[in-house]
Parts: C-alpha cells; sequence; structure tokens
C-alpha cells in the first residue's frame, strides 16, 4: 500500500513538472496565482505554476513517505520480537523468582492471576504504585523471561510463554513458587 501511494504521487508530481517545463518550453504566458499546501505563487507564465505545484507535491509526497518508514522502522524496533527461547524448568522459574525482590514477586503474583493479561491501570489499583514504578518493574520482568509486554491501548503485563508453558502442566507452580520464596 505504501508502495503505491509513493508510485502515484511520484507520477503525478513528475508529471506536473514535466509538463510545467513544457510549457515553460512553449512559451505559455498567463498570469497566474496559486496557494496550494500553504505555499503561494505568483507568476505570468503557466509553465513555472505546473513546476511549482509538482515540486511541492513531489516533496509531499517523499517527507510523507519517509516519516511512514520511520514510524515502521520505529514500530518493529519497539516490538519484542525474541526468537524461541530454550524452554524453562521449574528449577530455573524457582531460582528466578527467588532473586526478584518482594515488589516483583507482587506484580508477578498479580500477573500469575489473570490468564489473559493485566492492563497497567489494574496494576496501579491492585498495589498502589506509579505507573512508571509498574512499567519499569513488568520490563525488569520481561528482561528475566518471566512476563511479556504487550501494547494495544494501554500496556498489557502478562506471564512469558515459557512460564506459561510451565503452567500447563501445574497451574498453580508461579503461585506457590512465590509464596516459597517469601
Amino acid at each position: 500500500m505504501l508502495t503505491f501511494a509513493l508510485s502515484i504521487g511520484l507520477i503525478a508530481g513528475l508529471a506536473l513538472a514535466g509538463l510545467g517545463v513544457w510549457l515553460v518550453a512553449l512559451g505559455a504566458q498567463g498570469s497566474t496565482r496559486v496557494t496550494f499546501v500553504g505555499q503561494t505563487l505568483d507568476s505570468t507564465n503557466v509553465g513555472v505554476t505546473a513546476i511549482f505545484i509538482g515540486a511541492v507535491t513531489l516533496l509531499f509526497v517523499v517527507r510523507r513517505t519517509l516519516a511512514s518508514i520511520d514510524l515502521l522502522a520505529t514500530h518493529e524496533s519497539n516490538r519484542h520480537v525474541s526468537s524461541t527461547p530454550k524452554p524453562m524448568t521449574i528449577a530455573e522459574l524457582a531460582e528466578a523468582i527467588r532473586k526478584l525482590s518482594n515488589d516483583q514477586r507482587q506484580l508477578l503474583s498479580l500477573i500469575d492471576t489473570v490468564k489473559s493479561g493485566i492492563q497497567v491501570g489494574d496494576v496501579l489499583d491492585h498495589l498502589k504504585i506509579s505507573r512508571q514504578e509498574a512499567v519499569y518493574r513488568a520490563r525488569d520482568l520481561r528482561t528475566q523471561g518471566l512476563v511479556e509486554i504487550a501494547t494495544q491501548t494501554d500496556q498489557i503485563f502478562m506471564l512469558s510463554d515459557q512460564v506459561r508453558n510451565l503452567k500447563a502442566s501445574d497451574t498453580g507452580i508461579v503461585r506457590r513458587l512465590i509464596e516459597d520464596s517469601m
């Protein structure tokens, strides 16, 4: 879709600029005043006006395309993409939980109670912490492979695939390991 819009915009801009060059070569005369995308041009030659409109169109299309590409690149680099991690064992999970602070354990315990993930706002309500602190704690848990963070209308924290796979065989494992580590 991006290439189609870019192609149409480039064709239109080049066609107008080319038409303008042709009209200038023919010596087409005519007093013209054009305001296009906030830019105003007064000219006595219609060809110059067509070149102006073509140039502004090309500039607009190229800038929007580059902005879209930059937005896509930023979105992809911020997305948590991981290769398939090696499966976590119960012993590794227990060790990871044991190393957590009590605050991190509280957050992990809360995330564990909601199967489809919990939104940041609900974490704030339950744990009575700031949004910044909740996001910081969740990111720390993510770096340890314990949770994932999805961004929809707001950030949603959920157990990582590795931990969910362990829970598939023992649904209470995370809760028990957290309680044992306190």
